[in-house]
């Protein structure tokens, strides 16, 4: 099979068109969970396209899959290559994306293009907790999003709007800022949380036949989470002292303990 990056160079060959100017998402969600939302207001819409798979469900900060930290750069393309140790562990992943495009029809200043993937990544975040995504390295935590989410956005540059048909300048609007405080945030984060909260119930019902079954599932995976504990802590470097236990650890302790004895 090839590489992701060989996959879309592929795909762009065989379309004609530029791979140098291509965003490419890949996902094995299924394309019901595929939702499409919108919001226009003073001439500035905004458009997102949402798919949803949870099956590799992640916290921040969650238990890592994968050890080595640099990659050599001569086998970049082939670090999937069925002789690297470290491609064998992908195929005991499961997979699951949550993949988020966002289109405007207005320039975007380079802080509002930050400020806007920040408010895109809150909504999808706020989304994941509303409907009590967990963790599926920590079944005691909710989840952010997956192990492999992407987010894309897509705006007019302010170069290219910036001369008009006869080659003067011309004025022209543009986001200048994108905070919560701004209406332009309030648009993106509703249109992203929308899309995304309607994609996840999409996908908890196609994968797990409904949401009670789901919640289920997931206080299960939270106690069978409780008592296998977590992996053994590393200290962050060398003779720095040992972190202490996860809280869920030390009660469990106690309660074991108490139980023998009591």
């Amino acid at each position: 099979d090839p590489t992701p990056l060989k996959l879309l160079s592929d795909i762009t060959a065989r379309e004609g068109i530029s791979s140098e100017r291509t965003v490419g998402l890949l996902t094995a969600a299924s394309m019901k969970t595929c939702v499409t939302s919108s919001k226009s207001i003073q001439g500035v819409t905004v458009e997102v396209v949402v798919t949803v798979g949870l099956s590799n469900s992640r916290m921040a900060g969650a238990e890592a899959d994968f050890f080595g930290l640099l990659s050599d750069s001569e086998n970049y393309l082939n670090k999937c290559d069925a002789k690297d140790e470290s491609s064998k562990k992908v195929a005991k992943i499961k997979s699951g994306t949550i993949n988020t495009v966002i289109i405007t029809n207005t320039p975007l200043s380079s802080s509002a293009l930050i400020e806007t993937y920040a408010i895109a990544v809150e909504a999808k975040c706020r989304a994941c907790s509303d409907h009590g995504v967990r963790c599926s390295k920590d079944g005691m935590s909710l989840a952010q999003g997956t192990g492999t989410d992407c987010c894309v956005l897509i705006s007019p540059t302010i170069s290219t709007l910036s001369n008009d048909d006869k080659g003067g300048n011309r004025k022209m609007h543009f986001v200048e800022h994108a905070g919560k405080h701004c209406l332009f945030a309030e648009i993106v984060g509703q249109t992203v949380h929308e899309s995304t909260s309607e994609a996840i119930m999409i996908n908890i019902q196609n994968m797990h036949g409904s949401y009670l079954r789901y919640k289920l599932k997931s206080y299960l995976k939270a106690i069978i989470s409780l008592l296998n504990g977590s992996r053994p802590c590393v200290p962050p470097r060398p003779m720095m002292p040992v972190p202490g236990a996860p809280l869920p650890i030390i009660f469990m302790g106690i309660f074991t303990v108490f139980l023998v004895y009591f």
